[in-house]
């Protein structure tokens, strides 16, 4: 097996992640619930996403005190802004050819989580980051705010 990059519309369950825009200023765990719902929702697999949290990690400090990887974190537009920027760093050493393990040391905060280390696929995740930013970027200007439901 390989590491799935699939970005699948609504909320999929089991161990993946998903992302639900939100108007809504003072977000709360019932509003979340019925957001779920909604069709601008989608998720991705816990594995894609161990490769997206360093870069969420340095926006937002706070999602390792929080333990959000397993809970409901709420990011404005300007933090999201600030995440894809820190994806560039990923981008140059998927790019540079560094070794796998070096990759993920530097890039993968919970390794321990990624099933399938070995099975990295540099192209499909390039264009995972790729699809991933984009379709975040779209909902970023129809919503302020990106809530990232975890496992």
């Amino acid at each position: 097996m390989s590491i799935n990059y699939t970005l699948v519309s609504g909320p999929r369950g089991g161990l993946s992640f998903d992302f639900v825009p939100s108007h809504d200023s003072n977000y709360n765990f019932d509003r979340y619930s019925e957001d779920r719902k909604g069709s601008d929702v989608f998720s991705i697999k816990e594995n894609a996403f161990l490769f997206l949290e360093k870069a969420i990690v340095e926006a937002y400090p706070d999602w390792i005190k929080g333990y959000y990887h397993w809970g409901v974190c709420y990011l404005p537009t300007e933090t999201w802004l600030i995440i894809f920027e820190n994806f560039r760093a990923l981008r140059f050493d998927i790019r540079a050819g560094i070794h796998p393990k070096r990759l993920l040391e530097k890039h993968v905060p919970y390794r321990g989580l990624l099933m399938y280390p070995g099975r990295l696929n540099r192209k499909a995740l390039l264009n995972f980051l790729d699809r991933f930013e984009h379709t975040a970027r779209d909902l970023l200007t129809r919503y302020p705010y990106l809530v990232i439901g975890g496992i």
